[in-house]
């Protein structure tokens, strides 16, 4: 509460998605992606860098995760605090059934790059660089759901 007018700052509360617009904001969310990599893919393709919308592509990802982790709240958690740094999800087998998922697409794309699925000889140090960073943020996902899922798991042993 503002100590001059009295009055309350909506903005100082957190936001936070408990109710029934979770799935209006994956859908969205995954509506907002798919249309970029659609309009990366085939529209626009002749005008815009490959690595250039991998980049832009790779932080909608970022994005999406960061604010879903954030954002979210499961039912009995509590709104206005925030959660812990390594708290991905609300409960242990989320945070494993989001990581085996996300670790198969992992193990997916290492096994195309491994044999020459997604990088070729040929290809450009920028195109490299960016399946590398794709590989690196993959790999970093994966480990935090997995640091959550255990670390949520001791919480209710």
């Amino acid at each position: 509460m503002d100590p001059q007018t009295g009055q309350t700052n909506p903005f100082r509360k957190p936001v936070r998605i408990v109710g029934g617009w979770r799935a209006g904001f994956v859908v969205v969310s995954f509506c907002v992606l798919m249309g970029y990599l659609y309009l990366t893919e085939y529209v626009l393709a002749a005008f815009i860098d490959p690595v250039a919308a991998g980049v832009g592509s790779q932080a909608l990802v970022v994005g999406f995760w960061t604010c879903s982790a954030r954002l979210f709240r499961g039912h009995g958690e509590p709104v206005d605090p925030p959660r812990p740094w390594w708290q991905i999800t609300h409960r242990s087998p989320a945070s494993w059934f989001l990581a085996v998922l996300t670790g198969a697409a992992f193990v997916w794309s290492v096994v195309q790059v491994a044999t020459g699925g997604i990088v070729d000889p040929g290809d450009s140090l920028a195109w490299i660089l960016l399946v590398t960073l794709q590989l690196v943020t993959s790999g970093a996902l994966v480990s935090l759901l997995i640091n959550s899922a255990i670390r949520l798991g001791r919480q209710l042993a």
